[in-house]
């Protein structure tokens, strides 16, 4: 007697089911990697210092605050434990990144199950993040309580995203005494 043969479409749907799964667990390793460089990345080299990091072209042509404005020194704050002082660099980012990220990952797990795509979640977003952009901006872009600390250099007229006061990391700020002999 011969063993029972898999019929073709068993075979390609557990063929299909391993590639889906083998892509997840991909996907998940890579974000997971992703994450741990980043942090690495924040915690070594500081925002306002390290002149690679990307510069707001929308801020530094019109002098508004786009919803990105601050997000990199907000993560940076997040990377040193420093939840208030990421929220007052961007407030969008800390919290509903988290939450917009959730409904993102939920609407898609609903569109491969075989549902319909929703334009409710577009719109929801682009009133939410128009929104925000408007409200940082209000009544100025310096006066507003959503806007991200300014800096020394834009108090004095140069736009740059540096600031010595609100992106310090905690540090021991002991005097250290020196001996020249």
């Amino acid at each position: 007697m011969h063993p029972p043969q898999e019929s073709t479409s068993d075979s390609a749907a557990a063929s299909r089911n391993g590639s889906a799964r083998i892509r997840k667990i991909t996907t998940t390793v890579g974000a997971a990697l992703a994450v741990i460089v980043g942090i690495y990345v924040l915690r070594s080299f500081k925002p306002t210092d390290a002149s690679w990091y990307p510069k707001c072209m929308f801020y530094q042509n019109t002098g508004l605050h786009c919803p990105g404005c601050g997000a990199t020194r907000a993560l940076w704050a997040l990377a040193y434990g420093d939840v208030w002082l990421a929220i007052r660099n961007n407030a969008l980012r800390v919290v509903g990144g988290p939450i917009i990220t959730a409904v993102i990952i939920r609407q898609r797990r609903r569109e491969s199950a075989g549902g319909l795509a929703s334009p409710k979640l577009c719109i929801a977003l682009f009133v939410v993040i128009g929104t925000y952009f408007i409200a940082r901006n209000v009544p100025s872009p310096t006066s507003s309580p959503l806007a991200p600390p300014q800096t020394k250099s834009e108090t004095a007229g140069t736009k740059t995203t540096e600031s010595d006061d609100e992106t310090r990391a905690p540090t021991d700020h002991s005097p250290t005494r020196r001996r020249d002999n």
